[in-house]
Order: structure tokens, then C-alpha cells, then sequence
């Protein structure tokens, strides 16, 4: 989790008047992303994220880029030892993501270009939750914008297989609904579960899910999420 802890710790920050004149080398800094030296990978893809920040027209343009998000998302499985790398291609898909104007065809590239589970990963670091919360707010619009397909993004969380497993949406979820987890990354995680407790089939996950609920529902010292879980378990029956 070193890498985390050093990018929260030491963003990459660029004064307002510089961010225009910047943008007009996004594409060198974009060639770089294709590099073969990790550290100009990492570097690149930090100062490119970085300018994404605040610039809807931006991402739009880097999101409608679909080679180059496959290219993102498959960089955290070509350098698994890289910490930078680590950290910052989850959080510049997140940006990308946050950032623009999702369309139902875009949001569906996005997914499948493998994007969840490079997502999922970020939001299971319990000592950043600022990390977790970025993540999850991508997932969150993700789901939003695939409202009427949701087993999209949790077959691409799953792996492609058929029911839920350790890698999963669900599984993730259920993590970060124990009471040492921030509060605002349980709201988060009780929020997407709610999205998506529809299209809950595996009985195991059901009644694990039963068990997180049941303790929140009954807990007065956290009202929303109180709240939250009494409105899953009605709508699961």
C-alpha cells in the first residue's frame, strides 16, 4: 500500500494558469503512457491525470479514446511491481470517469476495457479511504449510467464467471461494511449494493449480505447507513 500513501500524501499539483497552456502537451505526454520505462509511464499518466482534473472537455476526449483506456487499465497487470503505477492508473481511469459525460456507449467501452476490477482493487486499501471513496464513486457512475444493465459491470467485476466469488462487486462491497471501515466509504459501498441488489443470485452472497445488513439496520450511531440498509433488506424481501 506504500504507493498510496505516497501519492495522498504528495499529489501532483498545478496552478489554474497553468493548466491550459499544459493541455496542448497532452499528446506527448499520452505517447508516453505506451512506453516501455515504468517510470516514465508512471510520471505520465500523473501529470495527465492531474490536467483531466476539473476538465469535463478533457475527459470526454481521453474517454472516447478506447485503445488508450484499454491501454490504462492493463497497466497495473504489466507492472504488478511498480508502486506508481499501481496507484495511479486506477485513480486516472477514475478521474476519466468522474470527470466526463458518460454515455451509455461509452460507459459500456469503458467496462469493457476492463476497468472494474482495476477500480475494485482501489477501494479495498482500508487506510486511504480517500482512495476508496474515489473509487467508489466510478463504480457508482458506472452503474448509474448502465442502470437498465447492470450485470455489465459485475460480470466485468467477476471475471466473466457465471456467480459472484472473492473478486466480485458484492464481495468488495461487503468489505467495506465492517464498522472499522470509514463511514463515508460504507455509505458508498451500501449505495451501489442498493444499485445493483437485484441482480443478487448466488444464495451465499445473499445470506453474507443478510448478516452486514442486519447489524446496520440495527445501529442507532450511524443513521444514513442505518437508513440505507433497511432499504435493501425491503427490497430484497
Amino acid at each position: 500500500k506504500q504507493w498510496y500513501q505516497r501519492r495522498v500524501r504528495g499529489n501532483i499539483a498545478i496552478c489554474e494558469a497553468a493548466r491550459e497552456p499544459l493541455r496542448a502537451y497532452l499528446p506527448a505526454l499520452l505517447s508516453y503512457v505506451r512506453s516501455d520505462m515504468p517510470m516514465l509511464i508512471f510520471k505520465a499518466v500523473a501529470c495527465v491525470r492531474t490536467l483531466v482534473r476539473g476538465s469535463k472537455s478533457t475527459a470526454n476526449d481521453l474517454i472516447s479514446d478506447t485503445d488508450l483506456v484499454k491501454v490504462i487499465a492493463e497497466l497495473p497487470g504489466q507492472f504488478k511491481y511498480h508502486n506508481g503505477i499501481q496507484g495511479e492508473a486506477p485513480r486516472f481511469l477514475c478521474t476519466l470517469i468522474v470527470e466526463g459525460d458518460l454515455t451509455k456507449e461509452s460507459a459500456t467501452h469503458v467496462v469493457s476495457a476492463g476497468v472494474v476490477p482495476v477500480i475494485i482493487g482501489m477501494t479495498k486499501t482500508k487506510e486511504y479511504p480517500k482512495i476508496q471513496v474515489e473509487g467508489w464513486i466510478a463504480i457508482q457512475k458506472l452503474l448509474h449510467t448502465l442502470r437498465d444493465d447492470p450485470e455489465l459491470v459485475l460480470l466485468s467485476a467477476r471475471g466473466g464467471a457465471e456467480e459472484e466469488g472473492e473478486n466480485g462487486l458484492f464481495a468488495a462491497c461487503q468489505e467495506c461494511l465492517t464498522e472499522e471501515t470509514n463511514p463515508n466509504v460504507r455509505i458508498l459501498a451500501l449505495n451501489i449494493i442498493r444499485m445493483v441488489s437485484g441482480s443478487v443470485r448466488s444464495k451465499q452472497v445473499m445470506e453474507s449480505l443478510s448478516d452486514h445488513l442486519s447489524r446496520l439496520s440495527a445501529n442507532d450511531s450511524d443513521v444514513p447507513a442505518q437508513q440505507l440498509a433497511r432499504e435493501i433488506q425491503e427490497s430484497l424481501g
